[in-house]
């Protein structure tokens, strides 16, 4: 049995599934599509040696813990995000990815020794 699929970054791909109730197409009747996008009739063994990459996923840290753990000092920092033009995006999240531009600038205002208490502060889902 052979199924349609198509290798991306070393990850399998599997076109869309038949579902009405979503507007999803019928891959079936749809095989110049498939074809058009790269997805190509294989059996199972061929797809063996293609494993999921593992999806990573920045951390979060909740903004409500991060305002409860810097306690007294928090105001210093307040200032500079407000001073940054940040503080409304601060407030309005309830919580910051490391990667997020509103973070990355408000670690770059933090010690090293606040940043190992920050790390209590991931958010939790």
């Amino acid at each position: 049995m052979k199924i349609w699929a198509k290798i991306e970054d070393g990850r399998i791909v599997y076109p869309p599934k038949n579902d009405k109730t979503r507007g999803m197409f019928n891959v079936d009747k749809n095989e110049k599509w498939l074809v058009e996008n790269g997805f190509v009739l294989r059996t199972p063994e061929e797809l063996e040696p293609y494993q999921p990459k593992p999806i990573v996923e920045p951390k979060k840290y909740s903004t409500l813990k991060i305002i409860r753990t810097l306690g007294e000092e928090w105001e210093g920092y307040r200032t500079r995000l407000e001073v940054a033009g940040y503080l409304d995006q601060f407030f309005a999240a309830n919580y910051l990815t490391e990667d997020d531009p509103v973070f990355v600038a408000f670690m770059k205002t933090v010690p090293e020794e606040v940043k190992a208490l920050l790390e209590m502060c991931e958010w939790e889902e």
